[in-house]
């Protein structure tokens, strides 16, 4: 097939920006070509389409002859949420016997499983280079919907679904012909979040990415392993997939992954969210939906940036590692994101730095294209070192941008293309599965990466000869080869046990004085003197307030200097040969000698890495043991990179490797070693069984005679009030008045994980403290937890807070304070009702604490109230009301009066008061009639949506008032670093459809995703709870609401909770009473965000 290319130097200049075609006929490739800009001096060529028979293309993947792996998606969407109603899809997720006996499951299963054929291919190009001839071949077909192919040896590893297996061609024939299980019961209720990216790592372990939107019970179906999937996490399984482990949690969706040149995981998160491209070393935790960690005790790591590349899509990542023949050296160290929404490639400049902090620097994007069907989905660096993109090629940009049944979406075209630098040349492609071990050894001094992944695979699956080891350990010893051509070495020794202790001692040599000169130890996230550190804590002053603001753990902006080729370059290594110990079988004597001088090295990520290896082994002695608890230093002050977060971090791998060790730990901790401070101790105890934990820490506790606590401690002490002693000992240090606000924040902070009968008493002295002293702030935080924890306070202390003129805020938390004792305030109560000068908000607020005081006092005040609301705010008193039995009772009473009219109550607000008020006719009519006006709802919501397509198609709105008007929209979406993390990210709205946008705004049941759909819980006491789901867990459920305000309800008080069947947690009717100039107004400033 004769390439098509373009030379972009030719193409006039344009910006992506522009409002959409809303066209429905697919573009040639060659008219997508033309659409295509690109920097000076880069060149673009279409490697394949839907003429060869390349549709909708997923992942790409080379194996080690050089030929192009990658699959058809015709199946796409093939989501059992399609045919079964939510509330039975949520019943049937964490019930894997209903769901194979569900038949819309059951169907949908079959696919997966191989039972009922399917109608996709697995397809592999070949031809790809020089002048060669192209040939797309099927190698495999009758497949469902496969996410990812990872070729090897003979065959593919294959994800598909619920089901991750081997396809093998045994033969030889280029067709496989045998399927091989591996692991079942991967979640599949949404098949955009299904497992994916499997990528090949060191120590025999392949690496995969799971989304946030399905949960499975998985297991092996070759040895003893299983493992909950649930959310958005990173694991990865042996070979033969006997094992399987989790090793980061969180994010969203992360749809680009990348083991680099030097050993180094990244990742890029779908919806940005700071996190464009973020390192992902193993045990990272991130935020994302249901915000689930490995641990309760493992940090976040916080964001990365404060820009956002746009859109909410990011599918692929790759950087360009060759050492030569690919592109330009100014691109080392950017990571390249294929943005399908923006219809763009996007570049990022990162780089971690020797303390952990991160520099990253938003470069202008690599693509852009005129045809805004062009959707990359994937990125990948070839063997010729050109950038290879996965195009879906759909009018369609998002999986619930509109029903997953809609008839545009395309299931017929897909590209894939390739972009090169016009000063490559020409290079051999080598197939390596034929090549000899001599080769192969030559091979992994190539500057292409791909040749020396290709070279360590082959050596890895073989029986080698001596020689070959010793050849192997020579290049690995040569300090004159790269260090990607050392780590490549070291991969493949480890893989044919090639240990050899002499060289490993050398491997974990520091680097030379000269390089290591002038680093300070705490800048560079290091071990400082506890003691002296200590000592400044108590004092008042930390190290860390001490330093300098790029000290603190920021992300300085990065000064344009080139980054120094040297720094970190032997640290790489060095991790990698710690990484490397647990696959050889040393005794831990000798591991823990190895480890003694790296557990104190200035580099984070070599302390982590000991961590990580000392938990892998699976045996330790003291020494290994002393190693862990030196680890557990004390907080440092802040949660910022390049200092606090390593410390954390270091904190969580130390404990959860300590957890392991249970009866070894109690017998170090009888004779402790010199010079392990006590604060150590105290978190390392936390790793014992309760009964052990709670005696250790009543043993340890005195010796420290600490005056302050960091906050990780906080919440293990938490755990442990129940015990009085404990309670009693811990008692003067959380009532001591300089500790205050401290104490309180933390328990604000982490109330899901602390909140007890036991906290409520011990916080009743910090919140009295700091409602004694006139700071805002700390006023704020001590009603928060007073509301949070139920801590009884005096009224007339309450009330007296109304005299200091409070925020709208404080105000608000006065008034809640206040409705613990609801009968004695009544009269407060009543005043804030009846008077205007208060906020709707706060006035709707107090009336529903009257209600549950007086209901005929709140009949009364009500009735001369709802005169002068409008069918909005009417609506929202609603809401409000229908949260308690009382309130509900309330909303029964005037709706029958008909002081309230049946327009203004919601399918869930009414809902909500059937629920509290289950023997009330009132209630029960109410709920008949709202469902029964449901249909003429829609049937406004088609009228407006025409007008509203209308005032969208004429475009002649002002971006400057409607950015005025989306402020609301702010409440609970991120554009940039603006706004509440709340809803999906919102950059990049310019690029969607006009009908897709507004059927968001004005019908967000329509196409809800399920990660977004409302979340109601109900208490026993019939009050209720309606918003976003944050997280859940055996203690809990905290839901959060517009503006971003949470609430945690504790387990015992819930009496039922669940997702609502397609309620979007989006409010509705947002723009229904905005005139056609506001609604112009609002679109044309949405129409701006890129």
């Amino acid at each position: 097939m004769r390439l098509l290319f373009l030379a972009i130097c030719c193409l006039p200049c344009w910006g992506y920006g522009q409002q959409l075609s809303g066209r429905t006929g697919a573009l040639s490739p060659e008219e997508e070509l033309a659409g295509f800009k690109l920097p000076e001096g880069f060149v673009i060529e279409l490697v394949a389409s839907e003429r060869d028979g390349v549709v909708k293309p997923i992942d790409l993947a080379f194996d080690d002859a050089g030929r192009l792996w990658t699959q058809t998606a015709r199946m796409y969407p093939l989501d059992p949420v399609t045919d079964i109603q939510w509330e039975q899809l949520l019943e049937l997720m964490n019930d894997r016997e209903k769901q194979e006996s569900h038949p819309a499951f059951r169907r949908v299963l079959d696919l997966y499983q191989g039972k009922t054929k399917g109608d996709d291919k697995i397809l592999v190009i070949s031809g790809l280079y020089g002048e060669e001839k192209r040939e797309v071949a099927v190698w495999a077909d009758g497949l469902a919907n496969p996410m990812s192919i990872l070729p090897y040896k003979n065959g593919a590893y294959v994800a598909q679904g619920s089901e991750l297996f081997f396809l093998d061609d045994t033969n030889q024939d280029g067709l496989a012909d045998k399927r091989l299980p591996l692991l079942t019961g991967f979640g599949f209720t949404d098949s955009h979040t299904m497992t994916h990216l499997l990528t090949r790592g060191p120590g025999g372990w392949i690496y995969f990415s799971h989304g946030a939107l399905n949960k499975g019970e998985v297991s092996s179906l070759t040895g003893n392993a299983r493992q909950n999937v649930d959310y958005s996490k990173i694991g990865r399984f042996s070979l033969d997939a006997a094992r399987l482990e989790l090793v980061t949690a969180g994010l969203n969706n992360i749809w680009g992954l990348q083991l680099r040149g030097k050993g180094q995981w990244y990742g890029s998160e779908a919806n940005d969210l700071g996190y464009s491209v973020a390192p992902m070393d193993p045990g990272t935790s991130f935020p994302g939906i249901g915000n689930e960690r490995l641990r309760p005790y493992q940090p976040f790591m916080p964001a990365l940036h404060e820009f956002r590349v746009g859109g909410t899509g990011l599918s692929g990542l790759a950087f360009a590692e060759d050492a030569s023949g690919s592109f330009p050296a100014e691109w080392k160290d950017v990571a390249f994101l294929a943005n399908p929404i923006t219809s763009t490639i996007n570049a990022v400049r990162i780089v971690r730095h020797a303390d952990g902090s991160v520099s990253a620097e938003h470069l202008p994007d690599l693509l852009t294209s005129k045809d805004d069907w062009f959707r990359p989905v994937n990125l990948k660096f070839g063997p010729d070192g050109c950038l290879y993109i996965a195009d879906w090629y759909n009018k369609i940009i998002s999986h619930n941008e509109v029903p997953t049944s809609h008839p545009e979406r395309d299931k017929t075209h897909g590209r894939i293309w390739r972009i090169r630098h016009v000063s490559q040349a020409p290079r051999p492609i080598p197939n390596l599965y034929e090549a000899k071990a001599r080769q192969l050894i030559t091979s992994l001094q190539s500057p292409s990466l791909w040749e020396k992944r290709a070279a360590w695979h082959q050596l890895a699956e073989r029986e080698v000869k001596p020689a070959t080891v010793g050849s192997l350990q020579d290049l690995l010893a040569d300090n004159s080869r790269d260090e990607i051509t050392r780590i490549h070495a070291l991969w493949s020794l480890e893989a044919l046990n090639g240990y050899d202790a002499a060289l490993w001692r050398s491997l974990l040599e520091p680097g030379t004085a000269a390089d290591r000169q002038g680093e300070d130890p705490d800048r560079k996230g290091g071990t400082p003197d506890l003691k002296s550190e200590v000592t400044d804590r108590q004092e008042g002053t930390s190290v860390q307030q001490r330093r300098t603001p790029d000290q603190q753990g920021g992300t300085p902006e990065r000064s344009g200097k080139a980054p120094d080729p040297r720094e970190g370059a032997a640290d790489d290594l060095r991790r990698e040969a710690i990484r490397s110990l647990a696959s050889f079988q040393l005794s831990p004597a000798e591991i823990a000698e190895l480890l003694k001088g790296p557990a104190e090295d200035p580099n984070p990520m070599i302390r982590s890495q000991v961590l990580r290896t000392i938990a892998e082994i699976d045996s330790a002695n003291e020494d290994l043991l002393a190693i862990l608890v030196r680890a557990c230093r004390p907080e440092l002050p802040g949660k910022g990179l390049g200092g606090p977060y390593e410390r954390r971090f270091e904190r969580y791998l130390a404990r959860k490797a300590l957890e392991q060790y249970p009866e070894a730990l109690e017998a170090f901790l009888k004779n402790v070693p010199a010079g392990i401070p006590v604060e150590n101790i105290l978190w390392a105890v936390q790793s014992l069984p309760q009964k052990q934990k709670e005696a250790a820490f009543l043993e340890f506790w005195p010796q420290a005679q600490l005056r302050t606590i960091d906050e990780s401690t906080f919440v293990s002490i938490a755990g442990m009030l129940g015990n009085q002693a404990i309670y009693d000992a811990v008692r003067p240090l959380m009532e001591a008045p300089g500790n205050a606000a401290d104490i309180v924040r933390f328990a604000i902070a982490n109330q899901s994980q602390v909140q007890s009968p036991e906290m409520a008493s011990l916080l009743q002295q910090p919140v009295s403290n700091l409602l004694q002293e006139n700071d805002p702030e700390g006023i704020k935080l001590a009603l928060d937890a007073a509301n949070r924890f139920k801590i009884d306070l005096p009224a007339e202390t309450v009330a007296a807070l109304f005299a200091g003129q409070p925020s709208e805020q404080t105000t608000e938390l006065i008034i809640n304070a206040l409705e613990a004792r609801p009968g004695a305030n009544e009269a407060v109560f009543s005043r804030i009702v009846k008077d205007d000068q208060f906020s709707f908000a706060l006035r709707s607020t107090a009336l529903h604490h009257l209600a549950k005081a007086n209901q005929q006092s709140a009949f009364s005040v009500l009735k001369s109230w709802l005169p002068g609301l409008d069918t909005t705010q009417a609506g929202k008193l609603a809401e409000t009301l229908s949260g308690s039995p009382q309130g509900a009772a309330l909303l029964v009473s005037v709706y029958e009066k008909k002081l309230l009219p049946a327009r203004a109550f919601s399918l869930s607000t009414a809902e909500r008061i059937r629920e509290a008020q289950p023997e009330s006719s009132g209630a029960t009519r109410l709920l008949a009639y709202v469902k029964e006006q449901q249909s003429a709802r829609r049937q406004q919501v088609h009228s407006k949506m025409e007008r509203f397509l209308a005032i969208a198609t004429n475009n002649k709105g002002n971006p400057v008032k409607g950015a005025a008007l989306f402020q609301t929209c702010l409440m609970c979406h991120q554009v940039g670093s603006q706004g509440v993390n709340l809803g999906p990210a919102l950059d990049g709205s310019a690029n969607r459809d006009s009908e897709a946008l507004l059927t968001a705004i004005l019908s967000p049941d329509a196409a809800v995703e399920s990660g977004y759909a409302a979340y109601r819980i109900t208490k026993k006491d019939g009050t209720s709870y309606q918003g976003l789901l944050v997280e859940k867990n055996d203690r809990g459920a905290t839901i959060a609401f517009m503006g971003g305000s949470t609430v945690f309800i504790q387990a015992a008080e819930i009496k039922s909770q669940g997702f609502l069947p397609g309620r979007s947690f989006m409010p509705k009717g947002l723009i229904e009473s905005y005139s056609d100039e506001q609604v112009a107004d609002l679109l044309a400033y949405i129409r701006s965000l890129k």
